[in-house]
Parts: structure tokens; sequence; C-alpha cells
């Protein structure tokens, strides 16, 4: 539904503006989404241990999240149904 989307896209956002800018070297990603809007297709997958989102649309992206952010993305998937994903 639009809500769990907009509360989607905000955690997301707000791992962004919390990080502190460092990335690990490393990429094991363990969630990703995939949106559409106005016909252009972009695909972010996150890597909360080693605090990198890959944006790949238009340009692809290395971006640094904040890893702090990464249960309360877990529990929006939750609360939208979707598939958890598994930890090493």
């Amino acid at each position: 539904g639009e809500d769990a989307r907009r509360a989607i896209v905000d955690a997301v956002a707000k791992s962004i503006k919390d990080s502190d800018g460092r990335l690990a070297k490393c990429f094991d990603p363990h969630h990703a989404i995939s949106a559409t809007r106005g016909g252009k297709a972009v695909d972010l997958v996150m890597c909360f241990e080693c605090s990198q989102l890959y944006l790949y649309g238009q340009r692809p992206s290395r971006i640094p999240i904040s890893t702090k952010d990464a249960a309360r993305l877990d529990q929006l998937f939750t609360e939208a149904g979707l598939r958890l994903p598994e930890r090493p």
C-alpha cells in the first residue's frame, strides 16, 4: 500500500541522511528495493553491514548509509508482507 511504500522510502532516506559517510570495502547485500515512477525504474541494493547502498538506474551510484536503520527497514518489510533476507 501507499503508506508502506512511503514508510520504506522515508526509512531509506533517513539511513542516507544519518550516514557518517564511511564505506567498508566489502559488499554483501541483504536488502533490495525495485521502484518505478514515471516510467523510470531504479534498483536500490543495500548492505547495512558495509554501510553501502548501490543505486542502479540512470546513473549507477554508491551511497553511504547508516547501519543503525537496518532494524527499521526489516520491520517495514515484515509489516508489508515481504520476506526478510537471510543473514549470515
